[in-house]
């Protein structure tokens, strides 16, 4: 049988990243990549204006519709999620569709560079703590990393050993 993996996250038209490039790249695997948009964007936030539309509104009737058919995931991994709700929505897909053997793989996608998206909030960034908590395997950038381990952002002159150390603060979450 297929194994199969949900992938909450945005799609951009531009800029090599979330579901298009993640839908190519997982099929090619040989594992069935189930997306659930979060958002619709023309370009990813990097650029310095993208147009936007937010699909918290719809994931839940999306959502639902694989609940009522019972639908389960070898895999669950989140990329670009937009506010507090989504967040909630993806916890609350966590619990309703993984197994125990199901893998969570969770994308915090809060920022570049030393700093967060316009997007984000402190509300976020905490729940997102929460998300990264619940994950097996989480894949921050640098940016990212030292946001959820509260520890101050430098571009350059890291010693492993304080990235090993930022690591195991993210992992014990």
């Amino acid at each position: 049988m297929q194994k199969k993996i949900a992938v909450i996250n945005d799609i951009s038209g531009y800029g090599r990243c979330s579901l298009t490039v993640e839908i190519p790249i997982i099929s090619y695997m040989g594992v069935q990549c189930c997306p659930v948009p979060t958002a619709v964007l023309s370009n990813h936030m990097g650029y310095p204006n993208y147009f936007i539309d937010d699909y918290t509104r719809r994931m839940g009737e999306y959502i639902d519709n694989w609940r009522k058919l019972g639908l389960r995931f070898d895999g669950i991994a989140t990329g670009f999620l937009g506010s507090e709700k989504q967040i909630a929505i993806v916890k609350d897909f966590i619990r309703d569709f993984a197994r125990e053997d199901t893998m969570v793989i969770v994308d915090p996608v809060m920022g570049d560079h030393g700093r967060l998206y316009v997007t984000y909030t402190e509300e976020l960034c905490r729940q997102m703590r929460e998300l990264v908590g619940q994950a097996d395997i989480a894949t921050p950038n640098l940016t990212e990393a030292c946001r959820l381990a509260d520890v101050p952002y430098r571009e350059v002159g890291w010693r492993k050993k304080e990235l090993y150390d930022m690591a195991g603060r993210i992992a014990s979450l």
